[in-house]
């Protein structure tokens, strides 16, 4: 049995896609965390799965959610808004997001020796010093195939270190016909978890059967690099 942690990206279009391959990782006698903020917990739970907090004491349970109007405000996502608060009061988070992130990383491998951490492609600063300079066995995985980045650390001051392994959540043929062949990426099965728990139940007896149905689905736009 091997100890697996995921560490995605804190938004629900980070954490759910993981989910399927979580689940089946699981099934094969695997023990499965989940690492985040509190904010996420009780939904990861709802799946069945362990959840590890991080960055508790400065971002207890509610604190993203009191802060849902003020990130739709500034059009950024979760983590590069609590970056931003962070630098308001001149927090380590803020200095140095990516030591901030190892203190926390290595903080959890005192309590479990992971066998393999499974980082979002967003958050690679990350994955790339936990398996080069700690030795921690290390993949990314990416929910989409834009190369977007979480600036953990200064593009021009990044630690030189090589990318690690990138697992895709879809099969090759889904990838876009004319874009460059990626090094290092493979790719998997359709990922999406058709088992999982919702938190809320869509209201199927409001659509009419004499009326067509309307499917947009937005992209999460992320700009930082």
């Amino acid at each position: 049995m091997a100890n697996l942690l995921f560490l995605p990206v804190p938004e629900f279009g980070h954490i759910i896609p993981p989910l399927k391959l979580a689940k089946a990782l699981q099934q094969r006698g695997h023990r499965i965390y989940y690492v985040g903020f509190a904010d996420f917990e009780p939904y990861v739970r709802s799946q069945g799965l362990d959840y590890i907090t991080i960055f508790e004491c400065r971002y207890p349970k509610g604190y993203l959610d009191a802060r849902i109007e003020k990130q739709v405000r500034l059009k950024t996502d979760r983590l590069s808004l609590m970056l931003a608060e962070a630098r308001e009061t001149n927090d380590q988070l803020a200095r140095d997001p990516l030591s901030a992130f190892e203190s926390e990383m290595l903080r959890i491998f005192q309590r479990i020796e992971p066998d393999l951490v499974i980082v979002d492609n967003m958050l690679r600063d990350l994955a790339a010093l936990l398996a080069h300079k700690h030795g921690a066995p290390a993949v990314r995985l990416a929910v989409h195939f834009e190369e977007a980045r979480i600036a953990l650390s200064d593009s021009r001051n990044s630690p030189p270190y090589p990318p690690v392994p990138a697992l895709v959540l879809c099969p090759k043929e889904i990838d876009f016909s004319g874009s460059a062949k990626k090094q290092n990426y493979y790719y998997l099965e359709a990922s999406v978890d058709v088992d999982k728990q919702e938190t809320q139940v869509f209201p199927w007896e409001r659509l009419h059967e004499n009326k067509p149905i309307l499917y947009c689905s937005l992209v999460a736009l992320a700009p930082q690099r």
